[in-house]
């Protein structure tokens, strides 16, 4: 089990250099962040971080764009922290960045994903994250399923830490878990039908009801035959999704949806 970041204080983390995994993973529209929730839920543990001394790099991905770049000074506006950026999260730019901080000092890293041992949890390429850093904390719970070297090899070499934004999604998921039975409803949507049928599975006994929407949702009714037309799908998951059907009758997918141009555009 990760340890707490509310077991470190000002001896543990003063002139300390911090790897922070956090999610800015935010939606852009004509070069704007569209939706700043992601960025705002970092704050608690970065001012933690700020107060008690330590030098902090930001990592995350993006996939609505390439870098961070364009976008750094939006993000400090969100974050209300004057970090510097770094056009790189590996190698000689991020070691000599941190090695002239002081006590305070912020940065935001490039885009992780723009290296392929990130997405392939590559042990080299964590190692290389992980060298200039004496702490790892993980602050991205919307990430931590993912099997990628910012979130899991990198454990292997830093003493690692869950931040407050990870402790309260952890703690608010164990809460609805450990409610008497006949009170949860499980409400699943997004795009990755891969990442979603391991959590339908494992709440298929936990969950009177389990609600599919999204573009996943695609997945199933597709399984029932229906034409789904153009629409976002993955072939691959519709036996499992006939599966899951014909056995629960508790899973309930969309009976109506909007459609357009052959593409379903809203469900549910």
């Amino acid at each position: 089990m990760i340890k707490s970041i509310k077991e470190l204080g000002e001896k543990e983390l003063y002139g300390k250099k911090i790897l922070l995994r956090v999610d800015f993973n935010v939606p852009i529209e004509n070069g704007k962040i569209s939706e700043t929730y992601r960025i705002k839920a970092n704050k608690e543990t970065i001012n933690f971080l700020i107060n008690h001394g330590a030098v902090i790099g930001f990592v995350s991905h993006i996939t609505a764009i390439d870098s961070f770049g364009p976008i750094s000074n939006q993000i400090k506006e969100v974050l209300g922290v004057d970090f510097n950026f770094v056009s790189d999260c590996v190698g000689e730019s991020v070691e000599t960045s941190l090695n002239s901080a002081k006590p305070g000092d912020t940065f935001l890293l490039e885009n992780v994903r723009k290296y392929e041992g990130e997405e392939k949890n590559d042990i080299n390429f964590a190692e290389n994250l992980a060298k200039p850093f004496d702490l790892y904390i993980n602050n991205a719970f919307s990430a931590s399923h993912r099997n990628h070297a910012s979130l899991v090899a990198i454990t292997k070499f830093l003493p690692s830490y869950a931040g407050f934004l990870l402790v309260k999604e952890i703690e608010k998921l164990s809460s609805a878990l450990n409610m008497p039975e006949g009170r949860k409803t499980l409400i699943l949507g997004g795009a990755k039908i891969e990442t979603k049928v391991p959590v339908i599975k494992n709440f298929l006994d936990k969950a009177e009801n389990i609600l599919i929407g999204g573009a996943i949702a695609n997945v199933f009714l597709k399984a029932k035959n229906i034409d789904i037309k153009k629409s976002l799908t993955d072939d691959n998951f519709l036996p499992e999704a006939k599966k899951l059907l014909e056995k629960n009758s508790h899973i309930i997918i969309p009976e109506d949806y909007v459609m357009a141009d052959e593409l379903i555009l809203d469900i549910g």
